[in-house]
């Protein structure tokens, strides 16, 4: 029995055998791996069953938004992102068959926005793959059909084991025999080969307009190569071209190929940003150009190898972390990959694309006073932060996480909020008292502070590092151990899903976190943090299981909106999980947030010393 719900004293059988009888038929209406829904949703669920079995009822669109309305508030109520995902995508597919029985496009873009949220909520559900498959259904339904091959094509990429995938790929084989007006709007004209003879007519071009353009119009495309016996897609040709500021590099193939995209901070100041497309399932053709002869402003290089024996690479390498786009299309299949200097100039949504830098984080300080003892190129950055770290660091800010109306992750009791603030109090005082460092705390006491607001504490009181102390969270109980992140893109879905939840008291919208990613790919401090990460991580571990045995779940990376923006090493720490009975247990005592506290202060000690 959950050990947060006591049932009454005195209850009757009749009683107890409806409650199970509900809780029974609540699990099987939301599915195994979690709790039943709340009233809200049982109740959309119910009325959902009852409108769909009157003809009269679906004969009305009112009535049909009606319903959906009320699966999107059922949502919104409830505390479990898993049941909010489900309720989320019940109404996008209850948009979809509104859309196709009454032809609004309304309907249709409900559906896709609807079906999209769901799956990005809680991608490894089992509504996740109906879901994915609605959004292509949708898009196919606005005609946007650039859109909906990409959202089909996902459905097989990321749920290949689904019923849905051969649903997608029928839809799939339907949409290679056709053709619309915004495929041709969207797909960069320069990308394809021009006429073999302009018009006279046509006014002369400037010698700087033809030596801009001429290289990626010089050579046709080559014709496909012969199709594979085992049926695999070809690549065969690699094209960069620039137009209207904006650089096009097309990878061309003889068939359709899914595909995922990444972005990869320079390793070292002043590298470039590599953008690259995995093609799934591709191979490299014979002859195959594997470098496009031209190169721009905004694209340093354009390559693509055989990545793996079944995956092709696609690399475009960047000066700086411009706003990008891939798109795939069919006719003829190619992956068609935009970058521009604004992301107005993309000619698709600029949904997934990077948004233009804003801000310039200046390169490390160094001190005049000491004479380096080896050439800058020679140097990496724990020699360079073991001559620097003594005269640096003299101001810490520790951040307790939440406070106020935010209560942070809760369970046995515990509130996040309590925890934090009471061990953020242990370390400063040990910090000030060993190592002699000035401490600052983003809040001293109950009270709310947004996110925000903790980063611009730490820049105005020119902090040299930046600790954020959090207590972890699970709907599992079983799980359990102590963590320590670093601002970066996120490693795992594990990391992405413990930094949506400390971003949840963010008063932007997820659209406007999604925008700030730029300044985690300009972000010069990754490997100082790391640094940091791993000195205090791993001295906190030590002294933790000199008496205790926790669970090491390692230095991981995720976009931390409390760590945005920070031009200083900055960590944040996970000290274990309030919803293991175990763990919570020993975050109420003193005595274990005393350990924590001399364990990070030992870790913080060996990093000012270069250790």
């Amino acid at each position: 029995m959950n050990k947060f719900f006591q049932p009454p004293s005195k209850i009757s059988p009749a009683l107890v055998g409806a409650v199970v009888f509900i809780i029974l038929g609540l699990l099987m209406i939301v599915g195994a791996g979690g709790a039943a829904a709340d009233g809200e949703l049982v109740r959309a669920l119910k009325n959902r069953e009852t409108f769909l079995d009157s003809k009269e009822k679906t004969k009305t669109r009112a009535n049909w938004l009606t319903l959906i309305k009320e699966f999107e508030a059922a949502a919104l109520a409830q505390p479990d992102i898993r049941h909010a995902s489900r309720a989320r995508y019940v109404a996008a597919d209850l948009s979809l068959t509104s859309a196709a029985k009454f032809k609004e496009k309304a309907d249709y873009e409900r559906a896709d926005q609807l079906a999209r949220r769901a799956v990005r909520e809680c991608p490894r559900c089992t509504h996740a793959a109906p879901a994915q498959l609605v959004s292509g259904q949708a898009l196919l339904g606005l005609g946007q059909l650039d859109q909906a091959h990409k959202q089909l094509m996902k459905v097989e990429l990321s749920y290949p084991d689904s019923p849905e995938v051969a649903v997608a790929r029928g839809l799939l084989a339907k949409l290679s025999g056709k053709s619309a007006p915004e495929k041709a709007k969207a797909d960069p004209p320069k990308a394809d080969p021009p006429k073999a003879e302009s018009s006279k007519s046509d006014p002369p071009k400037t010698a700087a307009a033809k030596a801009k353009s001429a290289p990626s119009r010089a050579a046709k495309r080559p014709p496909p190569p012969k199709p594979r016996a085992d049926g695999r897609p070809q690549v065969y040709h690699l094209t960069l071209s620039e137009d209207d500021g904006r650089t096009t590099v097309t990878a061309y193939l003889d068939k359709v190929a899914p595909y995922v995209y990444n972005l990869i901070p320079p390793a070292k100041p002043g590298g470039s940003f590599r953008v690259y497309a995995d093609l799934k399932g591709a191979v490299l053709a014979p002859q195959a150009r594997l470098t496009a002869p031209d190169k721009s402003a905004l694209v340093r290089l354009a390559k693509m190898n055989q990545f793996k024996d079944d995956v092709v690479r696609v690399v475009l390498d960047l000066p700086e972390a411009h706003p990008y786009r891939p798109t795939f299309l069919d006719q003829p299949p190619r992956l068609v990959f935009q970058v521009t200097r604004e992301a107005g100039n993309l000619s698709a949504p600029a949904a997934e694309a990077q948004p233009e830098d804003e801000e310039k984080i200046p390169p490390p300080r160094r001190e005049a006073s000491k004479p380096a003892t080896v050439s800058g190129a020679a140097r990496g950055p724990a020699d360079s932060l073991a001559r620097q770290l003594g005269l640096k660091v003299k101001r810490v800010v520790i951040d307790a996480g939440h406070g106020g109306k935010d209560g942070g992750a809760v369970g046995y009791g515990l509130k996040e909020k309590d925890i934090v603030l009471k061990l953020a109090k242990k370390l400063s005082a040990r910090i000030e008292r060993r190592l002699g460092l000035t401490v600052l705390l983003t809040r001293g006491e109950d009270k709310f502070i947004t996110l925000e607001r903790r980063t611009r504490i730490s820049k105005e009181e020119k902090g040299d590092l930046f600790i954020s102390l959090h207590v972890n969270a699970n709907t599992l109980d079983s799980v359990e151990g102590f963590e320590t992140y670093v601002l970066n893109f996120a490693t795992d879905r594990t990391a992405m899903a413990v930094a949506a939840r400390e971003n949840a008291s963010s008063d932007k919208s997820v659209a406007e976190l999604q925008d700030i990613l730029h300044l985690i790919a300009k972000n010069t401090k990754v490997a100082e943090s790391r640094a940091l990460a791993q000195s205090l991580h791993k001295a906190a571990l030590t002294r933790l299981n000199k008496k205790h045995r926790v669970r090491d779940l390692g230095v991981k990376e995720a976009p931390f909106y409390v760590l945005v923006g920070t031009a200083v090493p900055s960590i944040l720490v996970e000290i274990g999980f309030v919803t293991n009975e175990k763990e919570a247990g020993r975050l109420a005592e003193d005595a274990y947030l005393d350990l924590i506290a001399e364990g990070l202060c030992n870790g913080l000690e060996n990093y000012v010393k270069g250790f």
